[in-house]
């Protein structure tokens, strides 16, 4: 992915054909920036080298399902806005990082009903923030990190 975004902004021309040829991949933003997939497979990467395993997966299949299931129902439902995001969206974010959550504790029990409501909770609010740094990005190293610092 490095290789891709480097040469795509050292070759305008090859950054105008992925523009012009890929576009349901990259939104228009991304003309000028790294895609949301690079921030994401950074955060993977750091995520899991700093962090016990189940935090990093927990922190990561908080990011992976919520962030998703926020952009459905907020786009489709949201009424209440907060920082250009929804209510709606953030509160589908929790919910459906508090079922995950539950869900990876059978698997890994050292994920305490605690440390998934505030791991929710925490990826909940990173994600609404309007943050400098893209949100693929900030949500598992921030969750992981308070995660980290609740189960010491």
């Amino acid at each position: 992915m490095l290789v891709f975004e480097t040469t795509r902004f050292l070759k305008p021309g090859f950054n105008k054909w992925v523009f012009e040829h890929v576009k349901a991949l990259v939104k228009e933003s991304e003309k000028t920036q790294p895609t949301g997939t690079t921030f994401f497979l950074t955060s993977v990467l750091a995520t899991i080298i700093f962090f016990p395993k189940y935090i990093a997966v927990a922190s990561l299949t908080f990011l992976a399902l919520g962030d998703v299931a926020a952009a459905c129902v907020g786009e489709k439902w949201g009424k209440i806005k907060m920082f250009h995001k929804s209510l709606e969206g953030t509160l589908t974010f929790f919910g459906v990082s508090v079922i995950a959550g539950w869900l990876l504790h059978f698997l890994y029990p050292q994920l305490t009903l605690p440390l998934i409501l505030w791991g929710s909770l925490t990826a909940a609010v990173v994600e609404v923030l309007p943050l400098p740094v893209d949100d693929n990005f900030s949500i598992p190293l921030i969750t992981s990190f308070v995660m980290w610092l609740l189960a010491k």
